[in-house]
């Protein structure tokens, strides 16, 4: 008999901490790659720029609301290598037009990419608009598709966490309502009679914050996730230590509204 009684308490204490565990691990993943997805869109917002082709030159930004800066481009170097090709031809009758470079407030759609150029082709002085939509394309959707997997991924492990706690309270309110109830008929105090599910609901989440620290700061610094830095060139300006301590609140906040809802609901049967 004491074997059954030490088997259920090893998985009651097992299914509480795992759910711990896949409830602080999903929050803390979702804050990482949030932070990965916002500081990598903040290197495309600088990279993100069309090019333009005029017949004069531009004084100010066209369309302001859409652009932020306007850069000219010299044709030099390209024109002096067209020289030492074409030797015999003299280029200083050759009317160039002139080009810019558009920067962009931020990531473009596709759709808005064609809407963009179009607008600018409604300008009589704009003769061709260069948007290298296929690239962006591909880095926008991208971007789309890491958003929505970490933002799933956190929303289902949630939902698993609460449900496997809530099969876990049934656990400890069938355990503690006989000794609960026996506490009240001596008039115990509210605190008194859920003193032993405070303490292992607290123990349990201290557990499962261990066991998410530990395993974040070895992902966090594993040569994949240093590989994966350099490659998208961020310097992910992520605080461990913060990330760790707001997980430790959300654990004891989920512990105590856990442990106050098997007292409150073994007190009113």
């Amino acid at each position: 008999m004491s074997y059954y009684k030490k088997s259920d308490s090893f998985f009651s204490h097992f299914t509480l901490i795992f759910s711990l565990v896949a409830i602080l691990g999903s929050l803390f993943f979702y804050q990482f790659f949030r932070e990965v997805y916002l500081e990598y869109q903040m290197n495309l917002v600088t990279e993100s720029t069309m090019v333009i082709v005029t017949e004069k030159p531009l004084k100010k930004v066209p369309m302001p609301q859409y652009f932020q800066s306007m850069e000219p481009i010299s044709p030099s170097q390209q024109l002096e290598r067209i020289k030492s090709q074409f030797k015999g031809i003299d280029f200083s009758k050759v009317h160039l037009p002139y080009f810019y470079k558009l920067q962009l407030k931020g990531i473009p759609t596709p759709r808005a990419l064609l809407y963009l150029k179009k607008k600018l082709l409604e300008n009589p002085n704009i003769k061709r608009v260069l948007t290298f939509s296929t690239t962006q394309e591909k880095i926008y959707n991208l971007l789309m598709i890491v958003n929505y997997i970490s933002t799933a991924f956190m929303w289902s492990s949630l939902i698993l966490g609460f449900m496997l706690i809530v099969k876990q309270l049934e656990v400890w309110k069938l355990r503690h309502a006989e000794q609960i109830y026996i506490m009240e008929l001596f008039g115990a105090p509210f605190w008194f009679k859920g003193a032993t599910i405070f303490k292992i609901a607290f123990l349990d989440s201290f557990i499962a914050l261990v066991i998410v620290a530990v395993g974040t700061f070895l992902v966090l610094n594993s040569p994949l996730i240093e590989t994966i830095k350099q490659q998208l060139g961020i310097t992910l300006h992520f605080s461990w230590l913060g990330e760790i301590a707001f997980l430790a609140l959300v654990g004891i906040f989920i512990s105590l509204a856990t442990t106050l809802i098997v007292i409150r609901s073994s007190s009113n049967q």
